[in-house]
């Protein structure tokens, strides 16, 4: 159930324009399908947010796409300070936007 809504917070907040990212759940989330966007190779052995996070954005530095939703949760994903936690949880978010067919659909 957390990782459904997690991934329904992403979708929804990447189209309103002015939305943030809540919590890691939602974090991981973005991260996996950005990851998936950005062709950035699949790794989950993180123990620490804050590291997970600040690799994958760091790899997204130039990063650019004509595609509108995706370019706000960039957005959203740089205003984010995650916190330290990683559950399993959070690595079943992550795998599931790396292995996202219907961007952009609840």
């Amino acid at each position: 159930m957390v990782t459904s809504i997690a991934r329904q917070a992403v979708i929804i907040k990447s189209g309103t324009g002015n939305s943030i990212i809540l919590g890691n759940y939602e974090c991981a989330y973005a991260l996996g399908l950005l990851s998936k966007t950005a062709s950035i190779p699949e790794d989950d052995s993180y123990q620490d947010m804050r590291q997970w996070y600040g690799d994958v954005m760091d790899r997204l530095d130039g990063f650019a796409s004509d595609d509108a939703r995706l370019m706000e949760t960039i957005r959203m994903m740089k205003a984010y300070e995650p916190q330290e936690k990683v559950d399993g949880q959070m690595r079943e978010l992550y795998h599931m936007g790396l292995e996202e067919n219907r961007m952009w659909q609840m």
